[in-house]
């Protein structure tokens, strides 16, 4: 609560990451991503803005411009991704797994709650976003094109022109 807010403020801006990450994405899962021990799954901080494409059960499809597209999540709010790519949490720190695991299902719990629903039952297409939040990918082959975000701060509003 009192440190997930300042991480949004700096998370990377999600257009120059979804880039760096076609362009280098060895280089960029090393330098710009957090992972757990010798796992290939890189977690990653962002922020951005763009325009809400659509909807489904699960997802806000968000349109970033040039083409660039990418889904928050509003459902199904599971896995480490919070907690991993916030960096704030360090496996060292705890006697079990069961309470380094409880970090991220307690994480999960507040993003749906206090993030994740509201966004859903506020967003509409043509709706202006601006979000910040942590997404993974495979180090091998990061997939661009799917990434799907856990919000830990999402603010729409209308489209400029209403």
């Amino acid at each position: 609560e009192r440190d997930l807010p300042e991480i949004a403020r700096q998370g990377a801006d999600i257009r120059s990451l979804l880039g760096a990450l076609k362009d280098d994405p060895e280089s960029t899962c090393r330098t710009r991503g957090h992972k757990l021990g010798i796992s290939q799954t890189v977690y990653f901080f962002v922020r951005g803005s763009g325009t809400i494409a659509a909807l489904d059960d699960e997802n806000v499809m968000v349109a970033l411009g040039d083409g660039l597209q990418v889904k928050i999540a509003t459902d199904f709010i599971f896995g480490n991704a919070v907690r991993e790519a916030s960096g704030l949490i360090n496996i060292d720190d705890f006697l079990n797994m069961t309470d380094f695991n409880n970090v991220s299902v307690d994480l999960n719990k507040k993003v749906k709650k206090n993030v994740a629903t509201p966004l859903r039952n506020a967003a509409a297409p043509g709706m202006s976003i601006e979000f910040a939040g942590a997404f993974e990918v495979n180090e091998k082959k990061p997939e661009t094109e799917s990434i799907r975000i856990i919000p830990v701060m999402a603010e729409v509003k209308p489209a400029p022109h209403e």
